[in-house]
């Protein structure tokens, strides 16, 4: 089995399950085999011609009951042959390859002249061996049947079909329950490695919202007491300062009134009635007196 990467893009563009690597190597000289749809056959020839294939041949096979085509690519560096096979109901068309490997011109009318396959975008579809006004295609098997083998044919054909949509309907089933599978797994995948933070946004639970709710008339309480408290303390120290500022001014009313009347009571220093001025003439009256009464003692 050659490990392959074009593997992978023919079996995307193949028929699911047809797809056989490296079986019967010996016996059947194909290192890759394959089933493709007609209208597919154009986007394989353009997978191989841009993976360094060449074209090796188109070969059309009678198959009794239904018709293929035969499709063989290869490679010069090395041998590599890979075969995708066209299957073709009675008046089924294929598209034409020529427009990606030149060659495949002739092969196409070869087809088309043997076999009596048509061609679909074929720059110059027309017979190759026999002359234009023939009326056959030698190499088909139903030129020189009676009734009763065409009939067997149909009914192999109708059984070869309905295998076929049995077989389809399969492979998309398993197809999708792949897909659906994975998708299933890459969620689980992001949910495990989804951090902690991301998890902690998940809707809350009922006893968080139960709780959430109760706490939330709290707060609202909360915050008028202390504005009220707040409003409180600033109206006291408003009605304070007021009564505190006209205190200063009136204890220097009445200390200036204190003064005022002890100026007036207080005797003037420099006029006569003080009273220190009279006690000194007192005094000094009281002296004279003295020194007279002692003056006529001594007279005497």
């Amino acid at each position: 089995m050659i490990n392959n990467p074009i593997t992978t893009a023919v079996a995307a563009l193949t028929v699911p399950g047809s797809l056989r690597e490296g079986e019967e190597r010996d016996r059947r000289g194909f290192d890759l085999e394959a089933e493709a749809v007609p209208d597919k056959i154009v986007s394989v020839a353009a997978l191989y011609r841009g993976a360094g294939y060449f074209l090796e041949c188109v070969t059309a096979v009678d198959r009794e009951d239904f018709r293929e085509l035969w499709y063989q690519f290869n490679r010069f560096d090395r041998c590599e042959r890979h075969l995708v096979r066209v299957g073709l109901d009675e008046d089924d068309a294929v598209p034409t390859v020529s427009h990606i490997y030149g060659g495949a011109r002739w092969f196409e009318r070869e087809a088309f002249d043997m076999m009596g396959i048509h061609v679909e975008g074929h720059p110059n579809l027309k017979r190759l061996l026999l002359p234009e006004d023939a009326d056959f295609h030698p190499l088909r098997r139903d030129q020189c049947i009676d009734d009763e083998l065409r009939a067997t044919r149909e009914k192999r054909r109708a059984k070869r079909i309905a295998l076929a949509e049995k077989q389809k309907a399969k492979a998309e089933a398993e197809a999708k329950a792949a897909e659906e599978a994975k998708a299933a797994e890459e969620a689980v995948t992001e949910t495990e490695a989804s951090p902690a933070g991301e998890k902690a946004e998940a809707p809350p639970s009922p006893a968080e919202a139960a709780t959430e709710i109760h706490a939330a008339p709290v707060g609202e309480v909360t915050e008028p007491t202390i504005g009220a408290a707040e409003a409180a303390t600033e109206v006291e120290a408003t009605a304070v300062e007021p009564a505190t500022e006209p205190t200063v001014p009136a204890v220097e009313e009445k200390k200036a009134e204190g003064d005022a009347v002890a100026s007036d009571d207080a005797p003037d220093a420099t006029s006569g009635d003080s009273p220190v001025a009279e006690s000194g003439e007192a005094a000094e009256v009281d002296e004279a007196a003295d020194s007279g009464d002692e003056g006529e003692e001594g007279a005497s």
